[in-house]
């Protein structure tokens, strides 16, 4: 019932989060990795 109130006035805010948090996420995996590599190679 709440998440449905909070949902209804902008329903895209959660999947923009969602996305933000992935692709953050995703990032810093990938900075991660090339610095790994930059150190071994």
């Amino acid at each position: 019932m709440r998440d449905e109130l909070a949902t209804s006035g902008n329903p895209t805010s959660a999947e923009i989060l969602g996305n933000a948090q992935s692709l953050i996420r995703t990032m810093r995996s990938v900075s991660r990795e090339r610095l790994i590599s930059g150190t071994l190679h």
